[in-house]
C-alpha cells in the first residue's frame, strides 16, 4: 500500500513560510526576540531571554466582556506572533487584552505543532539560523491562567540537537516532549519538569533515522508508543517504544497504513488513520505489549477527511476535511469499546460553519477549531456528543497550527 501524500499540510508550510518572508523581525514586551540574524551564542538560536513575564500594562483581565477565563487558546498568528486568545466564564470568546504576545523572528520556521503540557506548559518548536548554520530549538513558557500571559521558562530556547523542528507531540501524561525533524529523520525526546516546564533531554535524544522523515506525531493513549507518518506517498508509518522511566525511545516497527495523519485515543487501545484513497477512516488495534497495528475496519465519510480530533472521554471522534482551500462541514462519530465507529444524528452538521481542524478544552466540553477567518469555539454535548455553535466567531489573522488548555 502507498502513503497519500500530504498535500494539505504542503501548502500550509508553503503558505506559511511565504507569510514568513515578509514578516521583520519583533521583540516582545521583554525584549524576547526568537531566531535571529545569526548573531547568537550558538547554544541559544539568537534569543535573547531578557525578562520573564509578557504582560501590558494596561487591563490583563484577559478577554473582553468580563469574568475569568475558563478556556485558553494559543496560535501562531501573523507576524509569527504566538497569540492568544480566551473564552470567559461569560461566554465571551475574545483576543487576550493587556498582553503582548511573544514572537518568533522572520529567521524561524514554525512548526506544524504547537503544544501544552500540563495546562501549564506552552511548547513551540522552531528552527533559526544561528552563525550560519540552521538549528533546531523549542520555545517554551509558562501559562498564567489569570491573565492569559506567556513567561519565558528558565534555560528556553532549548535545542533539539538537530538542524530543524518540523512537528512536536506530549504523551497523555505530560511527562514527555517529543520533537521531529523531518530533514533528518530524527526526533528529539525531552523530559519535562512538572514543577517549572523546563526540559531536560532524554538518553539517546536525538534518535536519528535517516531513512525516515517525521511529519504529524502522535502518542498513544497508553504513552507507551509514538507514531509518526511521514511527507512521502511510499513512506511507512513509523514506530517507537517510549521508555515510561526517561522518555527514551528506541526503535519498534514500522506499518504501511497509507495514512497522512493518524490520531489516537484515551485508552490506548485503537489509532484512527485518514489519508486512503477511500477518503474515510481506518480503525487499527494497539497491541498491548508491542503497539503493533491490526486493521479492523473502514468507515466510509461523506467526504475525504485529512484531519481528526477524539473527545477527552474517548466515546466520540471528528473528522475535518476540505475543498480547495474551502472547508466541508465537520463529521461526528461515537466510539464504542469495540472500536467501531458510528455516525452521530445529524452528521456531517451543516449548520455549523466548515472548520479545518479541532482541539477540545480538558474537559470536553468545548471545542476550538480553525476557520478560514480565525476560531470558532463549539459547545460539546458530552453525553450525546452534538455540536453547537452559539459564540461568535473570533476572526483574527492566524495559521492553523494553535493548542488550548483549561
Amino acid at each position: 500500500m502507498n502513503f497519500v501524500g500530504r498535500i494539505f499540510s504542503c501548502s500550509v508550510v508553503a503558505a506559511t513560510l511565504l507569510m514568513l518572508a515578509g514578516c521583520g523581525q519583533k521583540s516582545n514586551c521583554n525584549g524576547i526576540s526568537f531566531g535571529g540574524s545569526g548573531s547568537g551564542s550558538g547554544t541559544g538560536g539568537g534569543v535573547n531571554t531578557g525578562g520573564s513575564v509578557c504582560g501590558g500594562s494596561g487591563n490583563n483581565s484577559g478577554g473582553g466582556g468580563g469574568g475569568s477565563n475558563t478556556d485558553l487558546l494559543y496560535f501562531v498568528g501573523g507576524g509569527n506572533s504566538i497569540d492568544g486568545a480566551s473564552l470567559n466564564s461569560s461566554g465571551t470568546f475574545a483576543s487576550l487584552t493587556g498582553v503582548t504576545p511573544p514572537n518568533i523572528g522572520s529567521s524561524s520556521f514554525v512548526a506544524p505543532n504547537i503544544v501544552i503540557a500540563n495546562k501549564s506548559f506552552l511548547y513551540v518548536p522552531y528552527k533559526a539560523n544561528v552563525n550560519g548554520t540552521d538549528q533546531g530549538f523549542v520555545a517554551a513558557f509558562l501559562i498564567s491562567h489569570s491573565t492569559g500571559a506567556l513567561s519565558n521558562i528558565s534555560g528556553s530556547p532549548f535545542s533539539t540537537g538537530t538542524s530543524g523542528a518540523d512537528s512536536a507531540a506530549i504523551d497523555p501524561q505530560g511527562r514527555f516532549l517529543f520533537v521531529g525533524d523531518q530533514v533528518s529523520g530524527s526526533v528529539s525526546s525531552f523530559q519535562i519538569n512538572s514543577a517549572s516546564g523546563a526540559l531536560t533531554p532524554a538518553p539517546g535524544s536525538p534518535l536519528i533515522d535517516p531513512l525516515t522523515g517525521p511529519v504529524e506525531m502522535e502518542v498513544d493513549g497508553s504513552g507507551n508508543y509514538l507514531y509518526f507518518t511521514q511527507g512521502s506517498v511510499s513512506s511507512y508509518t513509523v514506530e517507537y517504544f517510549i521508555d515510561q522511566n526517561t522518555g527514551a525511545l528506541s526503535a519498534a516497527g514500522q506499518f504501511q497504513l497509507l495514512a497522512s495523519r493518524v490520531r489516537s485515543e484515551p485508552s490506548g487501545k485503537y489509532l484512527f488513520a485518514v489519508g486512503s484513497p477511500s477518503g474515510g477512516i481506518d480503525v487499527y488495534s494497539i497491541e498491548s505489549g508491542t503497539g503493533n497495528l491490526l486493521f479492523l475496519n473502514t468507515y466510509a465519510t461523506a467526504t475525504s477527511c485529512y484531519e481528526m480530533t477524539v473527545s477527552p472521554n474517548g466515546q466520540f471522534l471528528y473528522a475535518f476535511a476540505k475543498a480547495g482551500q474551502v472547508a466541508e462541514s465537520m463529521e461526528g462519530f461515537s466510539l464504542d469499546v469495540n472500536g467501531v465507529l458510528t455516525p452521530l444524528p445529524n452528521s456531517p452538521f451543516t449548520t455549523i460553519p466548515g472548520q479545518f481542524a479541532g482541539q477540545f478544552d480538558q474537559g470536553g466540553t468545548h471545542m476550538f477549531t480553525s476557520t478560514i477567518s480565525g476560531f470558532s469555539v463549539l459547545s460539546m454535548d458530552p453525553n450525546t456528543g452534538t455540536p453547537t455553535n452559539p459564540t461568535p466567531d473570533l476572526t483574527v489573522t492566524a495559521t492553523p497550527f494553535f493548542a488550548v488548555t483549561q
